[in-house]
């Protein structure tokens, strides 16, 4: 993949992680159904957005432009589709669900009103939407993960696609809060650049460990849906046996 995007000279448009988010993307569109059937379909539309975005903003500094609206474009818009994504998997209760829609939408508008009226923002993060992100995936991932730890259906964690995906963006979360806060202090205390790396390196393993939660989340939800094919085409073979051993009465 590396020679080819070279050939079409995007290699320097795509980093390593670039080039593993494009491999489950691929895998995501192949298997879409075993990502449906987990109520998982909507990380499609999201890492296909993050991904544009992470290219353009790559282009956009190669070109000494400024590229941190593109990030804020992608919060307001990976906002309210991370809230569906989250209010299909949790599946609340009547009582529950129309509270969870009004804060979502109080949020996302919020967001919008936030960002639009800050015309600074064109050239900076938008603070509250960036801190808003996190802590909505951080909270809602962490009660997802709760509630898969607690159901007896899962009592080998390792096998739910929910725990490794939404445990990659809690850490991705964590991490990006962790360096972004230690390097506004870097900055403000002008120290060594070796403090820079070592952030970057964090950011870089955050970044990372999310693609490969979401590359097993996959491959977990793509077993459960063969199994659970099999013990269907198991079952109806059995119900078709019982029904041919069965004696035809006549009247």
């Amino acid at each position: 993949l590396d020679i080819i995007l070279y050939n079409f000279r995007l290699h320097k448009l795509f980093t390593n992680y670039n080039t593993f988010e494009l491999i489950v993307l691929i895998l995501g569109i192949k298997f879409f159904r075993a990502l449906k059937q987990n109520h998982l379909e909507l990380i499609l539309p999201l890492t296909v957005i993050f991904f544009m975005m992470d290219i353009t903003a790559g282009w956009y500094q190669q070109k000494h432009l400024y590229n941190l609206h593109l990030f804020n474009t992608y919060y307001l818009i990976a906002t309210p589709l991370y809230f569906i994504l989250f209010f299909r998997i949790l599946q609340l209760q009547r009582s529950l669900r129309m509270i969870y829609v009004t804060i979502a939408i109080l949020i996302s508008i919020a967001f919008c009103v936030e960002y639009s009226s800050n015309t600074h923002l064109r050239r900076d993060i938008n603070t509250i939407t960036y801190i808003g992100f996190r802590i909505q995936n951080i909270v809602l991932g962490g009660l997802i993960i709760v509630r898969t730890v607690a159901k007896p259906t899962h009592s080998k964690l390792h096998y739910a696609p929910n725990f490794w995906l939404f445990a990659g963006l809690i850490i991705d979360g964590i991490f990006n809060a962790i360096c972004d806060s230690a390097q506004a202090y870097v900055v403000a205390n002008r120290s060594e650049l070796e403090h820079f790396h070592f952030l970057y390196l964090l950011t870089d393993f955050s970044r990372n460990f999310l693609d490969l939660s979401l590359f097993i989340a996959i491959a977990l939800c793509v077993r459960k849906y063969h199994i659970e094919n099999l013990l269907n085409k198991k079952e109806s073979v059995s119900q078709l046996n019982i029904l041919e051993k069965e004696p035809v009465t006549l009247k």
